[in-house]
């Protein structure tokens, strides 16, 4: 039987809703806002490339994709070849002809600038054409004009630069931003019209021509390949810290075991343990729960899982990219000393409403997005679970638990996005709400004071409102307020109870200059306000490494009751300096953040530096990393009752270094050897040698006074999206590691792994069918075992005699996850379905041991068994 103490804190999910309360918060953004594509180039000149005369002497045809660059006054200043022809002839001919095209100029942010696309150029021979004198007589013959429109098949979106053909009257033209095309003149009749695009399967229409009317047409070009994004913007965005791993959505949506969730995705990544079933979070290199944070749009998500780590709290539509920071992030990120995900919110689509629909075996959910005026844009999404109306009855029929409330969520996500010339307001609302309530009839064997009710109910709501002002080429500000609130309620039988409520407002204020092409400056304010009431009655909660009341029967754990309000206040500053030598190829940034802690009073001051060099520019790059990262306690640990309010900050010293290698236009490696310093860890003090008995009333419940280190090895292997394939390979060699004032040693982290791997992939079947498979191993969690008990005659209970820290381990833990993917894509609509299955052999996998009642021997509990799911997706 588990000891009672422990077994609260895990059934009821405190733990990890404790910290998602009471986390840290904020961050700063690296160039204000992700720059945003909002005109696409197209051709105004095009020069018809020089047909080899060999391979068109055979009728040899071919087609040549390039990478080129046009720069912001629609000039052709690099092409390469992507894809070749398989003939040198052809290649070297496009590509001297593309560099005489001319294009009207792609505006970035409204404004232009240089951006990279893949063009195609294909190699044809046309039939002659007659070539004998022209009837003059005709030219007064009735014509006629066609007109029309090329839409993407299933999503509507216009297609740019698109040629269109009349073959039989030798004449040609090129779709504009909105996909229009026309023809004047055209004689009365029928005509043929051909439409050929590399990246969409090819079109052949006839169409007749009447006199003096236009004939307008409609086509809907079915893509073939599964990249989308074939625009990238050149030299916007900088890459500087020494690990940065970005994730696209497209990426993101076909990860089998993730259901199409963007937060859970981040678990696929090097650097991040894998948690125990049922706790939501991140363990990021080795650090704690609540070490690590998710941020939005530079404002903290309060709790970024449902209940057990399901779902994500905001939905995947609403998101442009998702960076994670493991560790060595820059001066603008702080309140955290593990690591950080940064989530940027996308400007809803500006040109036409579009929206989705999709459903599981957990929940559905529904997203719309378009514009209101040409400045204002608007998205909004909502998710509900049905466990609650699926499996309801069935949970009510178990013996030893009647659910009352099923497990149910649901979130709410509304995006309002206002950009005029310079300026672009945002305003974000989001909120989650959680709720679990059953009866407990049986209590586990020698804990008959667990019985009763437990009501379990976490949530929170938020606003977000930024300004982002960009006065010139050289100087943007960028300022925001988050405010909302957070509930978090939990009762059980007649003893537990928590009632808390906090509210929390954050101000941030970004400012980047850049003096120069070779040296930016950077700086800016933030302030955490958070105050609420702490209402609980419970057991002290269990601290990393055990300790306190391990092994106690429930009938005996010492209660602790706090009834009081708080208020915390925590001001910011940071500044760094990007300063780029060498021609580009060395990118150095000191930087430097101070903080200081009102209830506390205590302030830290964290330099930090990170470098690159590029030893061949953008192919291979080192990098390194060198900093000192604070983290300020939770209400809890600084209360008077229930925790200590002399602690201080948690420290750590982060120092990394790798190498970035590109080995093909697709796939890149990263290594990352990193080390960390732990130091003023809080600690209860019965793990500092001092008496915590509650009769002899000890001075201090917590300190600062543990120490760790954690060191290790990131590898990811990576394909980025392709026509057909994308995939990566993800592994961690670790080793985290904690120590007391008094011990002599060190020993292992409660969720040390040395060995975490992900292998995943998908690939494109056919333009309808996809199949993707992950593979996930670990090794086993460490654990503290009992070596014996002590029977307790007042509870009449056996207490167990807690062993050696964390002296054994579970086995290790692997799955399976598979997912095929089927697409029915109509000319307005696409229709997506999947098939998925976790867990494919089934694997029982040891999440916990578990003592009996007398601590005489234990047994494991074990994880999730095969589950098959399906799921359907609708957008438009």
């Amino acid at each position: 039987m588990k000891n009672a103490a422990s077994h609260v804190w895990r059934v009821c999910f405190f733990v990890p809703l404790f910290i998602g309360l009471f986390g840290g918060l904020s961050r700063a953004e690296d160039e204000n806002t992700e720059p945003k594509l909002t005109k696409k180039p197209a051709v105004v000149e095009m020069v018809e490339a020089d047909y080899p005369k060999a391979l068109f002497d055979t009728g040899t045809t071919g087609r040549v994709e390039l990478k080129i660059t046009i720069d912001e006054n629609g000039l052709v200043t690099e092409a390469e070849i992507h894809k070749g022809s398989g003939f040198a002839e052809f290649d070297s001919a496009a590509q001297e002809a593309l560099y005489q095209f001319k294009f009207s100029p792609a505006h970035i942010d409204n404004e232009p600038a240089a951006i990279q696309i893949i063009y195609g150029y294909a190699f044809t021979i046309e039939h002659s054409v007659d070539e004998r004198p022209v009837d003059l007589s005709l030219q007064s013959q009735p014509t006629g004009r066609l007109s029309g429109t090329v839409l993407r098949k299933g999503t509507r979106e216009p297609v740019v630069g698109l040629t269109i053909r009349l073959p039989k009257l030798g004449r040609e033209g090129m779709t504009d931003e909105q996909g229009l095309f026309s023809f004047d003149d055209l004689p009365v009749g029928l005509v043929i019209i051909e439409l050929n695009d590399a990246d969409h399967y090819n079109l052949e229409d006839e169409e007749r021509i009447e006199a003096g009317k236009d004939v307008n047409v409609r086509y809907y070009l079915e893509p073939t390949g599964l990249n989308e994004n074939q625009v990238t913007v050149v030299g916007r965005k900088l890459k500087k810290e020494v690990a940065k791993r970005t994730l696209t959505v497209q990426e993101i949506r076909k990860i089998p075991g993730a259901s199409g969730d963007a937060l859970k995705v981040i678990e696929n990544l090097p650097g991040v343990a894998r948690t125990a079933l049922g706790l939501g979070g991140l363990i990021v290199r080795g650090s704690n729960f609540g070490d690590s944070a998710a941020v939005v749009d530079r404002h903290l998500i309060p709790i970024p899982f449902h209940f057990g780590g399901i779902r994500s709290v905001i939905a995947s539509e609403m998101i442009d990219t998702i960076d994670f920071y493991p560790g060595n992030f820059g001066a603008e990120y702080g309140r955290f000393s593990g690591g950080l995900i940064d989530i940027r919110l996308r400007r809803p689509r500006s040109d036409r409403f579009s929206g989705r629909f999709e459903a599981d075996i957990f929940d559905s959910g529904v997203f719309l997005e378009g514009p209101l005026t040409e400045e204002l844009t608007i998205a909004v999404g909502a998710r509900r679970s049905y466990i609650d109306v699926l499996i309801g009855t069935a949970l009510q029929d178990i013996d030893d638990i009647n659910f009352q409330t099923v497990p149910r969520y649901y979130d709410y996500q509304l995006i309002l996005d206002y950009r005029s010339g310079r300026h672009q307001v945002r305003s974000f609302l989001m909120g989650s709400d959680d709720e679990m309530i059953f009866v407990l009839n049986e209590p586990p064997a020698g804990n008959a004071g667990l019985r009763g009710q437990l009501e379990n109910k976490v949530g929170f709501a938020r606003g977000y409102l930024s300004w982002t002002w960009r006065a010139s080429d050289q100087f943007t500000n960028d300022l925001s307020v988050a405010l909302g609130r957070n509930t978090l309620v939990l009762n059980f039988g007649p003893d537990i109870r928590v009632d808390n409520l906090a509210w929390q407002l954050t101000v941030r204020e970004d400012m980047t200059y850049t003096v120069s092409d070779a040296l930016k400056w950077r700086a800016g304010l933030d302030y955490d306000g958070f105050f609420g009431t702490l209402d609980l009655n419970l057991p002290l909660p269990p601290k990393e490494g055990g300790g306190g009341q391990q092994g106690r029967s429930y009938s005996s754990v010492d209660f602790i009751e706090v009834r009081r309000d708080f208020l915390l206040k925590n001001p910011a500053v940071w500044t760094e300096l990007q300063i780029s030598l060498m021609d580009k190829r060395l990118l150095v940034i000191p930087g430097f953040r101070g903080e200081y802690d009102l209830v506390i009073d205590d302030y830290i001051l964290d330099p930090r530096l990170t470098a690159r060099y590029g030893i061949v520019k953008e192919s291979t790059i080192i990098k390194a990393g060198l900093g000192l990262f604070s983290q300020r306690p939770s209400p809890d640990e600084t209360d008077a009752d229930f925790g200590d309010p002399d602690i201080n900050f948690e420290r750590a010293i982060h120092f990394s270094a790798g190498i970035e290698q590109k080995l093909s236009d697709f796939i890149e490696i990263d290594l990352v050897g990193f080390y960390k310093h732990l130091y003023d860890l809080i600690r209860p003090v019965d793990q500092t040698g001092v008496n915590t008995s509650l009769d002899s009333a000890p001075e201090r419940r917590l300190a600062n006074s543990g120490t760790g280190r954690v060191y290790g090895m990131e590898v990811l292997l990576r394909h980025s999206p392709s026509e057909r394939f994308f995939g990566w390979l993800s592994y961690t060699l670790m080793r985290s590691e904690r120590r007391r004032s008094d011990a002599p040693g060190y020993r292992p982290f409660d969720f040390d792994q040395t060995h975490v791997l992900t292998i995943l992939g998908q690939y494109k079947l056919t333009n309808a069918w996809e199949f993707g498979a992950r593979f996930q191993y670990s090794t086993g969690r460490p654990q503290t075992p009992f070596v014996g008990s002590v029977y307790n005659s007042d509870s009449d209970s056996y207490e167990g005699i807690p062993g050696e820290v964390n002296s054994v381990r579970i086995p290790s833990y692997h799955r399976l996850d598979i997912r095929l993917d089927r697409n029915w894509i109509f000319n307005t609509w696409i229709l997506s379905a999947y098939f998925e299955i976790q867990n494919v052999y089934n694997r029982s996998n040891p999440e916990r041991l578990n003592p009996n009642y007398d601590f005489s021997s234990a047994s494991y509990t074990s994880g999730l068994p095969i589950i098959p799911s399906l799921g359907i997706r609708g957008q438009f």
